[in-house]
């Protein structure tokens, strides 16, 4: 039996490519995890082909990655985390079909293993949790912070500015910026849309 034979290798290859694939899928763009995933599978095929596979762990590893999927989807709610952790485990110690125990999976090592995809799976469903309930800034309070240039001199009456590609009322809180320097907006009033800015900043 191969190095790449080994019923364990041949396991956490598969995990690791699932993983990979699912977390691509999850983040598209990240990039690498998704051709560590491809790389993996394609290490974890001549050990498929050698050993004896048994289907209903394969089916049970895919609802199992499917289960940890959802979880990072929707935020971390943890009963699809726990259900994939049955199955993911489940699917380990049923990955193969033989009476030998050279040719099967550790359960140890299975349950291991679906702790730890759950876990990263627990920490990812975290980002995509505050992710969704940080406030979207839109409109004009998006521009607070922004940088830009004083398209005539700015005064504590009023002025103009050119910010976000656009030209906005604006004045300053004290003191006089001239006609062409940058500028920082410091304070947004919606309701006149008019801009609070201060020297500094970038066009």
């Amino acid at each position: 039996m191969g190095v790449l034979d080994q019923p364990d290798l041949v396991f956490l290859l598969l995990m690791v490519g699932l993983s990979g694939v699912a977390l691509e899928t999850v983040s598209p763009g990240a990039v690498v995890p998704g051709v560590v995933g491809v790389i993996s599978l394609l290490l974890a095929i001549p050990g498929l082909i050698a050993l004896p596979i048994g289907w209903l762990g394969v089916v049970l590893l895919l609802v199992g990655v499917g289960l940890f999927v959802v979880e990072a989807m929707v935020g971390g709610y943890g009963i699809p985390a726990v259900a994939g952790v049955a199955a993911f485990a489940a699917g380990g110690v049923l990955l193969f079909d033989s009476p030998y125990p050279s040719q099967q999976t550790s359960p140890a090592l299975a349950i291991v293993t679906a702790i730890a995809i759950a876990g990263g799976c627990a920490l990812l469903a975290r980002r995509v949790r505050r992710a969704r309930m940080a406030p979207v800034a839109t409109g004009v309070p998006a521009l607070m912070g922004r940088g830009g240039h004083a398209r005539a001199d700015v005064s504590p009456l009023g002025g103009h500015v050119f910010v976000n590609g656009e030209i906005w009322e604006a004045r300053t809180h004290r003191g006089t910026i001239p006609a062409g320097a940058p500028v920082r907006v410091v304070d947004v009033d919606a309701a006149d849309l008019t801009l609070t800015v201060e020297s500094g900043g970038s066009s």
